[in-house]
């Protein structure tokens, strides 16, 4: 009953809940994104009852699941692929696998008998490796690689090296692409198999996937450690463009010419059909369009319990200037807000660049619920902004850092196009490039910059400063390449810690504890991975960045322009958002078609993270979007000594914290109690986590650094005089006192004695040497 009541309530919000802003100056937009300003557009997408009942087939592939993993069972997984290999070595036949080989003289460690077997104490060996969680405590999993970490903690047998050998020898003998299938067991091993996630997926095949799966019996924490140690890929399945040979992306291209053609495209959870009409209801009008395609979208959204969606509009019909769509469920975030704002910022500030709003969508007259409506960059979208017919210079790019060495990470979006060589070269240019002189002619420099300083204050890491993800390069008409960037619901301080941390460790807290976390505070230079164009464009000589950075301030990045503009679009898409999050009479919501998935977000946790309040998401946390601005404005004026609106930099300006939905923190209090104390703290000092390097004071207590996210001085080493000072003395009861040094003369049933003031003094337990 009270969802019809929402339902009925609809017809009737769009006139009082109308906004009337000035945010972004008239004719900066497709004229459907400046209409849907002041109302909510209805989509009703019609297609055959049979294919609706595959669409929702397809979309239902299970949710996201959880970033919390235990280390004690990834390194039993490891230890339990050590073992799988040491197998594979005792198994093997060297002299009829790799007759002429040496390989005795190569792995004398191997013990390889005259019968052409190694004789191996597999037990002695598998003991060598580190499976000691403790000793991983400062291992940064963003940067380096679990696996090789533990593999290479075995000094007394590398399975590294042996399998970089078989990886060498089986390329020598031609069997790679005859006989993959013997090559993946080696491979998963090897050197090359140990690099970042763009190269690994390049060497890893899908079948040797499969295979480890199988292997691990469905316990995905190892294969995600192996798939993507560096980039975190244990909180979905989002596969990035592999890194793969010419040959390798025409044989892709052309085995989907095919399914692209087609009037049904159904592959394993992939759903298009081009059998779908489109009615649109919006200003008291109703616009028909009988030719539509209509498809599952999304990567990591797709594990959404309400997944989004791609429309097309054929036929050489449009929609007020717009014939591609993209239909967002924005469910990885709480607000339905973190697209629509920095859609709007980049219109605001004139940029050439996607735009978004609200609409309500149908599908076959089911209710899905509310949707972001923004752009899809398309070869439509170019001919709308530059007139520009079937352009060959559009590119997509799902995991690239704009140098030769991923030219692969982008796709054209041109089927036609085959030969890459303009691309690349273009790639080459900027790898060749020292300053931003040498490739003026051909990148448009301002706009890169001024999209780098977006990124950064909106905590933008889903596109080229951390995962090089989510955006488009296009040559301009005037022969220059722009970065144009899409997918904006990873913004505002959300699942920071995926790219920061990874993993979240349940048997671990003080992994994630002792790791600088306070995003917001971030310099430029601590937030963005430094790929050689950032370097060469703004680290190098960052003057023209901050001449950008200060003008974006002053135009749009702060409270007093973004505040009251969060306020006009929480009002006007709170009824739909209830409507949304409001079950029917029999219980299921909008467009939760992922039955398997986690429902998401609270009416309450809308409200309170469209605000200041931190809470939850599926796998990590989001900042409250006024936080976050809030945060990063005066980080920014106080770095870049700016003259900014003194109401914001007061620190008494008050806000509100929903207490009963913020984030409370991964850990409980018991999983805290068990965290072992550093030495330091032990004698009441307050320890450095261990990015605090740089000692700052010295005194006779130890070396000290000042910890700005606990606004607190900290000590990085304690000198051995305070430990012992601190220490109770076990002699006092024998009458004596217990020394000062920590030099031991004599050790007797009580235990070690020294010499102070040429008497008998005790040594201290935890005494340590300089």
């Amino acid at each position: 009953m009270l969802f019809n009541y929402f339902i009925t309530l609809l017809f009737f919000v769009k006139i009082i809940f109308a906004v009337n802003t000035s945010f972004i100056p008239e004719g900066q937009r497709a004229e459907i994104f400046e209409l849907t300003d002041n109302e909510v557009a209805l989509f009703r997408v019609t297609m055959p009852d049979d294919e609706f009942i595959l669409l929702k087939k397809k979309a239902n592939i299970g949710g996201l699941g959880s970033a919390k993993h235990n280390l004690a069972d990834i390194l039993g997984n490891l230890l339990r692929l050590a073992s799988e290999g040491l197998d594979d070595v005792c198994n093997t036949n060297f002299f009829e696998k790799y007759p002429g080989s040496n390989i005795q003289e190569i792995f004398p460690e191997f013990n390889i008998g005259s019968d052409g077997y190694a004789h191996l104490n597999k037990t002695e060996i598998l003991e060598e490796y580190d499976t000691n969680i403790r000793n991983y405590v400062d291992f940064d999993f963003d940067k380096e690689s679990i696996m090789e970490k533990f593999f290479n903690s075995n000094k007394k047998f590398n399975l590294i090296e042996y399998s970089s050998f078989c990886v060498k020898m089986m390329n020598q003998q031609q069997v790679e692409q005859e006989n993959q299938g013997n090559l993946t067991d080696q491979k998963l091993f090897s050197k090359e198999s140990l690099v970042k996630d763009t190269e690994i997926k390049s060497i890893i095949s899908r079948n040797l996937i499969t295979q480890i799966k199988n292997s691990l019996n469905s316990n995905k924490s190892i294969f995600e450690t192996i798939n993507d140690v560096n980039n975190n890929d244990i909180i979905s399945n989002e596969e990035s463009t592999p890194l793969i040979d010419e040959e390798e992306v025409t044989q892709y291209i052309n085995n989907n010419d095919d399914a692209r053609n087609s009037e049904t495209s159904i592959t394993n959870k992939e759903f298009k059909t081009k059998k779908s009409t489109l009615t649109v209801e919006l200003g008291g009008k109703i616009i028909e369009f009988d030719k539509v395609t209509f498809s599952l979208g999304g990567q990591y959204s797709r594990q959404l319990s309400k997944p989004n969606f791609n429309l097309k509009i054929r036929g050489k019909k449009d929609l007020y200037g717009r014939s591609q769509f993209k239909l967002r469920s924005d469910f990885a975030e709480p607000t339905f807000l973190r697209s629509k704002l920095t859609s709007d910022i980049h219109n605001r500030l004139g940029l050439v660049s996607i735009s978004a709003n609200y609409v309500t969508l149908y599908i076959n007259n089911e209710n899905m619920g509310l949707f972001v409506l923004t752009d899809a960059i398309k070869k439509s979208w170019i001919k709308y902004i530059y007139d520009e017919d079937e352009t060959t210079s559009l590119y997509q790019c799902g995991s690239s850092n704009l140098s030769i060495r991923l030219g692969y990470g982008c796709r054209n979006e041109n089927d036609d196009v085959k030969d890459y060589s303009e691309w690349m070269n273009f790639l080459l240019k900027l790898d060749q490039a020292q300053t931003a002189s040498d490739i003026e002619d051909i990148f448009d420099v301002d706009h890169f910059l001024t999209e780098m300083v977006i990124e950064y204050l909106i905590g933008g890491w889903d596109h080229i400063q951390q995962i090089g993800h989510n955006f488009y390069m296009y040559k301009e008409p005037n022969g220059k390449w722009k970065y144009i960037t899409y997918d904006f619901d990873q913004e505002f301080g959300i699942n920071i810690d995926r790219v920061f941390v990874g993993y979240i460790l349940e048997d671990l807290p003080e992994h994630y504890l002792r790791r600088k976390t306070d995003y917001v505070n971030y310099s430029f230079s601590d937030w963005t991975v430094h790929h050689h164009i950032i370097e060469i464009l703004i680290l190098n000589n960052p003057s023209r960045f901050e001449k950008i950075l200060k003008n974006v301030i002053e135009k749009v990045f702060n409270p007093a322009t973004l505040f009251p503009h969060i306020d006009e679009l929480k009002e006007f898409i709170k009824p739909y958002v209830m409507m949304d999050k409001t079950p029917d009479e029999n219980g299921y919501y909008p467009g939760r078609i992922n039955y398997s998935a986690e429902e998401t977000y609270s009416l309450a946790q809308w409200d309170a993270n469209s605000e200041f309040t931190m809470v939850d998401t599926i796998q990590y946390n989001a900042y409250g979007i006024k936080y976050w601005i809030l945060a990063k404005y005066r980080y920014i004026c106080n770095a870049y000594h700016m003259d900014c609106d003194s109401v914001y930099l007061d620190e008494n300006y008050e806000f509100p914290i929903n207490k009963e939905v913020e984030f409370k923190g991964y850990y409980d209090q018991s999983a805290l109690d068990r965290i072992p104390k550093c030495e330091a703290e032990e004698y009441g000092y307050i320890c450095c986590p261990n990015y605090l390097t740089e000692v700052l004071y010295q005194d006779e207590e130890g070396d000290w650094a000042y910890d700005y996210v606990m606004e607190d001085w900290c000590i990085i080493n304690l000198y051995p005089r305070k430990i012992i000072e601190k220490q109770e003395c076990w002699t006092s009861p024998l009458g004596y006192e217990c020394c000062d040094s920590c030099d031991v003369i004599y050790e007797d049933n009580n235990g070690q004695w020294g010499v102070k003031n040429n008497k008998w003094c005790g040594i201290l337990p935890n005494c340590k040497d300089n």
